[in-house]
């Protein structure tokens, strides 16, 4: 039997994804039951970040205005092992409860496991829940609805949020960030900023400057800190490109190269530090996420593809250049952060969202030079941690005209062969 087409395998999803959203837009009447009458008040606030880091981040500004909103309420935290690393030294937070169970990977969760865990929720007597704009999943709703809270903020997005009955408005058109502090504006607050931060302390300072040895590594040259991996295939760079723009900015600037990520991507960093001469530093697998915070604030440059660490170097007012795909079609997580320089391709298959991708043609289409370019002008430039966020759109190179021309069909298609391991 010959194999099913990549592109086939997808139909009967497509297809199952819409059924599913008629059934939830005609059920979300009859099941939702009432928002609370009058101004809400709420005693106790559970808010739900079971997403991955880079959702966590850009939350960050709309945990702080409901706090401003409601100064006097408990706030408690429900999260995924990665987000209670993210608020773990917030000071607007009560108690973090860490959904051991759950799994931020794609069909990677389920409820069950997580039973007797909403069971003593449900027993605390929340009066509210709040979920964000990246959990849309109906699985997101569902946990709210077990909690039991009489409010159950969120937005209803194809139907997903039909058992919330505080239904906050979307905004297509808004940056992702903005879009939840709408959730705050429903509830009669007035945000007053939208600075994302990720809370760290002295002790993660001195951490990573002994992990430096500062006095040593840097002696008054840059230090660039560089965020290789991603959870998605389809976001990664290249091997080749990583150790060409180490290497150069190591032998033009005499730049301190601090590789960081999780313990997973570490072989990975290895492959770029092998092929290297400059001397470079690993830290990845060793800093926790206050700590890679604490090294944004002292770093002069970050480079990174569009994942996590990135968002952190943003909220930490790091300079950064973001390498990104096209796989994302909108500009949702670009667009606000200060000193902000974002890098990427619009190719005929633009806004696939795929997690993997055998051609990579939006990421191949990022030369090594154009991120060296911006990297040696924020390093110049003493304005950068301040200056507006900027993108550059650059256009398919010659030698990728051919493959464009395929067109978007058939480079979808082929975007489900053999994966390149980059």
């Amino acid at each position: 039997m010959s194999k099913i087409p990549g592109w086939l395998r997808w139909l009967p999803v497509t297809l199952g994804r819409g059924a599913k959203n008629a059934v939830f837009r005609a059920l979300g009447p009859l099941v939702r039951g009432r928002a609370p009458r009058g101004p809400l008040a709420p005693r106790r606030i559970l808010v739900l970040q079971l997403q991955q880091l880079g959702d966590s981040v850009i939350f960050t500004p709309t945990l702080r205005a409901l706090r401003e909103r409601f100064p006097e309420a408990t706030i408690d935290l429900l999260a995924s092992p990665v987000a209670a690393q993210i608020y773990r030294k917030s000071p607007y937070l009560n108690r973090i409860v860490v959904a051991r169970s759950w799994s931020t990977a794609p069909g990677g969760t389920r409820i069950r496991p997580m039973l007797p865990l909403l069971r003593e929720l449900r027993e605390a007597g929340y009066d509210m829940t709040v979920t964000d704009l990246a959990q849309q999943s109906f699985k997101y709703t569902l946990v709210a609805r077990l909690i039991g809270a009489p409010a159950r903020v969120g937005f209803d997005i194809g139907g997903r949020g039909f058992l919330h009955n505080v239904r906050v408005p979307f905004r297509a058109d808004a940056q992702w960030v903005d879009a939840n502090l709408d959730i705050v504006r429903t509830l009669g607050g007035t945000p007053r900023s939208d600075r994302e931060e990720v809370a760290f302390d002295a002790t993660d300072r001195a951490r990573v400057e002994a992990l430096l040895d500062v006095e040593e590594s840097r002696a008054g040259k840059p230090l660039v800190v560089m965020h290789t991996g991603s959870n998605w295939q389809s976001r990664t760079w290249y091997v080749e490109r990583w150790v060409s723009l180490a290497d150069t900015l190591g032998s033009r600037h005499g730049a301190t190269i601090v590789f960081v990520g999780g313990a997973a991507e570490k072989e990975y960093v290895e492959r770029i530090r092998a092929g290297m001469t400059r001397r470079s530093i690993s830290l990845a697998g060793v800093t926790d996420i206050p700590q890679l915070a604490a090294l944004c604030t002292i770093a002069d440059v970050f480079v990174g593809t569009d994942s996590g660490p990135r968002q952190i170097a943003r909220a930490s007012g790091c300079p950064h250049v973001v390498v990104m795909s096209a796989q994302d079609d909108t500009d949702r997580w670009a667009g606000w952060g200060r000193g902000e320089v974002v890098v990427r391709s619009f190719p005929p298959c633009h806004g696939c969202y795929y997690a993997h991708c055998a051609h990579k043609i939006c990421m191949d289409a990022i030369e090594t030079d154009r991120i060296l370019a911006w990297v040696e002008a924020l390093l110049a430039d003493k304005s950068a941690r301040t200056a507006a966020s900027r993108q550059e759109r650059l256009g398919i190179p010659p030698r990728l005209e051919p493959m464009a021309a395929k067109g978007k069909a058939a480079l979808r298609v082929l975007a489900h062969g053999p994966a390149s391991p980059d």
